[in-house]
């Protein structure tokens, strides 16, 4: 199961949401802003998707035998398939309502509602609650209404809400313990090297500068995503275990690491001269 784990943990450490970062810069628009913006777009849902996934090896592999495994794997696309399923089809259908007239102050009452629907429906009938959401916000965010900046307005600041909780309960409920530091530390600076590297190949057509190039290495925020995953994690009955307490503790680290980072980062890079370019 060792692997399981390293992969659970490459898997939450892989997304970024630079979404706060670029709300700074006033959402600037350029080369370097749309390739972040774009990134954040794919990476969010496949992060949730492959740490669900390997959290559900993790949880299942003791009892998978062969003449179980089918219904392993049904379960498996069940939580998945389950959860895109209903998250598209209340998104959806909020769109058709909200498209057939103006709801007024309801509309902002009808968002939340459907969201908190699609997580609860999406568990109860066996899917995942947070890929429902997740759904949910990619069709409604690729949607076109008449009020829908009014909307986007809202929900940014009900994300903004629900990030901070997030992470004020995640901080509250996980600490890091101080055998982890010194690896954690080294494994921060070994990502951030691996990113670089990259981010120079993979944008090598790209005419970015190096400033522009060190700004998107260290632009590594860890977002809700991963807090939400930490703290299912937590709860899980194999919070106790070394390698997933191993997980946690240097999740929780890399989310302190890459927020502080991108801070600073964004102090430096991020200045009003600097933003016609990002």
């Amino acid at each position: 199961l060792g692997a399981a784990f390293a992969l659970l943990f490459a898997s939450l450490m892989y997304g970024i949401d630079p979404s706060v970062v670029l709300s700074v810069m006033n959402k600037g628009k350029g080369t370097l802003s749309e390739i972040m913006e774009l990134e954040s777009i794919i990476n969010t849902p496949l992060t949730i998707i492959a740490s669900l996934t390997a959290f559900h090896y993790i949880k299942t592999a003791q009892t998978w035998a062969a003449h179980v495994v089918f219904t392993q794997v049904f379960r498996f696309f069940v939580l998945v398939l389950a959860g895109l399923f209903v998250g598209g089809v209340l998104a959806f259908f909020l769109i058709t309502i909200l498209k057939k007239g103006s709801m007024g102050e309801f509309s902002y009452l009808s968002l939340i509602t459907v969201m908190i629907l699609a997580y609860v429906v999406a568990e109860v009938v066996g899917g995942s609650g947070v890929l429902a959401v997740s759904a949910f916000g990619v069709v409604f965010g690729r949607s076109h209404l008449k009020h829908k900046i009014e909307l986007e307005k809202y929900a940014s600041i009900l994300s903004t809400s629900i990030r901070v909780l997030a992470f004020i309960l995640a901080g509250s409920v996980l600490f890091v313990k101080s055998q982890y530091v010194i690896k954690g530390t080294l494994l921060f600076l070994a990502y951030l090297l691996v990113r670089f590297v990259s981010v120079v190949f993979s944008l090598s057509k790209q005419r970015l500068s190096l400033r522009e190039r060190l700004f998107m290495t260290a632009n590594v925020p860890k977002g809700l995503d991963v807090a939400v995953v930490l703290l299912i994690l937590m709860s899980s009955n194999l919070a106790g275990g070394e390698n997933m307490t191993a997980v946690i503790n240097l999740s929780m680290l890399f989310i302190l690491y890459s927020v502080a980072l991108s801070v600073v980062v964004t102090a430096i890079f991020g200045g009003k001269k600097k933003q016609a370019v990002i």
